[in-house]
């Protein structure tokens, strides 16, 4: 079950999360909890923009699709279609922007 999968991979991150967080509030933050926890996130948004990858190489393949049925059916008509699967939104630059947070948390602490 897709959905089931889902939940449990939202909860693992969102677990290791809480973890990482855990360790970095503590008085005795290591560098290498840090460290972990930055690598965490950048497999995440590799993860993420793999995913991301696939999904727009899907739709892009279903709007051809689609575009090939409209013209068959009325050749005579003009594709609208916008490209909106291709912007970007705020959640795209989610992580990126708590990696960097990460650092800088780091090097405040360390630097």
């Amino acid at each position: 079950n897709p959905k089931k999968n889902e939940k449990s991979e939202i909860r693992s991150i969102v677990s290791r999360r809480r973890r990482s967080e855990y360790l970095l509030y503590r008085r005795t933050a290591r560098l290498n909890d840090y460290l972990t926890y930055i690598n965490d996130e950048v497999n995440l948004e590799k993860l993420r923009i793999l995913r991301h990858k696939r999904l727009l190489a899907r739709r892009k393949r279903e709007l051809q699709e689609q575009r090939k049925n409209k013209q068959n059916s009325n050749p005579g008509s003009i594709d609208q279609t916008s490209s909106k699967f291709t912007q970007f939104s705020e959640y795209d630059t989610h992580i990126v922007r708590h990696i960097h947070l990460l650092y800088a948390r780091l090097i405040h602490r360390f630097g």
